[in-house]
């Protein structure tokens, strides 16, 4: 019996979140019995910046982040083409465009919440593309999106507010939460403070707009109100 397909298509994860993401994805599935079930392809942007991982077909798309022409190409137009030969089971975009595809099931990682980012003048001034960006991103958001079966978001605010704007009932919205392990629990440092030194915090990040970098700032001058030396 031939084997039912899913195809993960993560072409412009190269950097980040996302793109660790996609690596915890395709590190589960190599592992899991589902690659024994089902032929896994996986699209993405150069298989050399991945690990090795075994039961996994890679397609590579090279020019995917060179303009966003071929990215819309590839999404809209070529992806299409690639479904009808494939005919999958299941289509997961990890990226947060929906192709035109054909496939039994089809589902979306939606992990930008650029959408919801307050815009002001000086993101104009500072990055207007941006900017333009920001203003777009929800349209694009809206193309293609009740072909899926699925949305994925990452935090529940996220699923009660795409429901909200896009109409989707909440229960085709699932909030898929970062595993903690419990070496990162409060509570189970191993070390503390050396007396004589200052407390470091570290705030894991891409450089971004919307990754709310002034939140540090604003806690720093809390802290600092209270008497509180870092």
């Amino acid at each position: 019996m031939k084997k039912r397909t899913i195809v993960i298509s993560a072409v412009n994860l190269t950097s980040g979140g996302p793109f660790t993401i996609l690596k915890d994805c395709l590190r589960s599935l190599s592992e899991s019995h589902l690659s024994q079930e089902y032929q896994i392809i996986v699209l993405v942007h150069s298989r050399k910046k991945l690990p090795d991982y075994k039961n996994l077909i890679f397609i590579e798309y090279p020019a995917s982040k060179k303009r966003w022409i071929y990215r819309l190409y590839y999404e809209y137009m070529h992806f299409k083409k690639v479904s009808r030969t494939i005919k999958p089971w299941l289509w997961l975009s990890l990226h947060d465009i929906i192709p035109n595809v054909i496939a039994k099931r089809q589902a979306v990682y939606m992990h930008n919440p650029t959408p919801f980012n307050r815009l002001h003048i000086k993101d104009l001034l500072h990055n207007p593309i941006y900017f333009l960006f920001t203003l777009f991103y929800k349209y694009l958001y809206k193309i293609n999106i009740r072909r899926n079966n699925y949305l994925i978001v990452q935090q529940d605010w996220l699923r009660k507010s795409f429901s909200r704007i896009f109409r989707i009932h909440p229960e085709k919205i699932i909030v898929a939460y970062p595993y903690i392990s419990d070496n990162f629990l409060p509570g189970t440092e191993t070390t503390g403070k050396t007396p004589g030194t200052n407390y470091q915090f570290i705030y894991p990040a891409f450089p971004r707009p919307f990754k709310n970098f002034e939140v540090i700032c604003q806690a720093a001058a809390l802290l600092e109100k209270r008497s509180i030396r870092f």
